[in-house]
């Protein structure tokens, strides 16, 4: 078995590359080269993981033992959430003062930021506190389960990954996944189920589980 040591040498490994991919994908660069498209959509098929790398590592860090929901929560509310607030109220004012959008407005835009993102590249963070707000109940289910019922419901969240597509391609007015009873299980919340399930369970030299 890998020692504790490697695995979090591993996860250092990749939240580092998850950073420059997170640089990549937000360079300016040409949409064209030479007339071809080459240049953006291989910065895209290469880097345009980065948000689901964050997640994964997320849940192997904070999914790997119980949290206790005040601490836990107290602790990424100034951590995370006060700093994205600063920051937006900053972004909104340089907006107004740039006449992309009227002092008016500003009052319902601030009210406004804890339940939606006020400014587009902020999204990350409502999604990141999202899955933060659920972890002290997932952790505590992760504590008290085995391997086999970890999988069971990666494979369910799997499943549900692709019904967006099918309903919108193939069965259109068979398949009603919003408000279907698979529709809980989607949303990014398993990719860091699933990066809980990297750190806990695989193995390169010798895979085993509870």
């Amino acid at each position: 078995m890998t020692s504790l040591k490697d695995r979090e040498y591993w996860i250092d490994a990749v939240r580092s590359f998850a950073c420059i991919c997170v640089l990549m994908t937000h360079s300016p660069i040409p949409s064209t080269t030479g007339g071809r498209m080459f240049i953006p959509v291989y910065n895209f098929v290469a880097v345009g993981g980065a948000s689901i790398l964050f997640f994964m590592i997320s849940g192997a860090l904070v999914l790997y033992k119980r949290q206790e929901f005040l601490t836990f929560i107290k602790k990424r509310i100034s951590r995370i959430v006060l700093p994205m607030v600063i920051w937006t109220i900053i972004s909104l004012i340089v907006a107004c003062f740039e006449g992309k959008m009227m002092w008016c407005e500003m009052p319902e835009r601030i009210l406004k930021i804890p339940f939606c993102p006020q400014v587009g590249t902020y999204w990350f963070i409502y999604v990141i506190f999202g899955i933060y707000l659920l972890t002290p109940i997932v952790s505590t289910w992760l504590a008290n389960t085995g391997r086999r019922e970890v999988e069971i419901m990666l494979l369910i969240w799997g499943g549900t990954s692709v019904f967006p597509f099918i309903q919108s391609e193939v069965v259109h007015r068979l398949v009603a996944f919003n408000g279907g009873i698979f529709y809980y299980f989607y949303g990014f919340l398993g990719f860091a189920l699933f990066g809980y399930y990297l750190r806990r369970y695989v193995n390169s030299k010798n895979s085993r589980g509870n």
